[in-house]
């Protein structure tokens, strides 16, 4: 009888959290979806330790019902492998901290130009522009205070919002 206790108390613990995550979708959410929708090419994704496992069976359920996807290893990703993905693919990648430094490079990886200096990132985005991108990567952190980059060359929202 204890152990159907527990089971029901861990059920009961997992049925709360997911609905406490209705009130947390939004426009984000929506953005997501359409963007995997549209998505002509393959949905790739990555993520290290356990978040990699959940990348891995994310990546196996979407193969078998018939969207082509495959996990890609961050870490071998920026030792060569980076090369797997091609321009009509959409990169899912998955972080418990948001911090994992094998994630943090990969943006920077690719065939993009990135930038850690404010002043750089409108002439970059301008020229990935006009060289045909389908689009610009801009990292922010909720906490910026608490981010893993260089302060004095943080893009502040107010420098943003045109």
């Amino acid at each position: 009888m204890a152990d159907r206790s527990l089971a029901r108390r861990v059920l009961e613990t997992e049925a709360a959290a997911i609905l406490a995550l209705v009130d947390r979708l939004d426009e984000r959410f929506d953005c997501a979806v359409q963007l995997l929708r549209q998505c002509k090419g393959r949905v790739i994704l990555t993520g290290m330790g356990k978040s990699g496992i959940i990348c891995r069976k994310i990546a196996a359920t979407l193969t078998s019902t018939g969207t082509p996807a495959l996990f890609l290893h961050p870490a071998e990703a920026v030792h060569g492998d980076l090369g797997v993905i091609q321009s009509d693919d959409v990169v899912v990648a998955l972080s418990y901290s948001g911090e994992t430094d094998e994630l943090l490079q990969l943006p920077g990886a690719g065939d993009g130009v990135t930038s850690g200096l404010a002043e750089y990132i409108e002439p970059l985005a301008s020229a990935g522009v006009a060289a045909g991108v389908d689009g610009v990567f801009l990292e922010v952190h909720e906490e910026p205070a608490r981010a893993r980059s260089d302060a004095q060359n943080a893009l502040r929202p107010a420098r943003v919002s045109a």
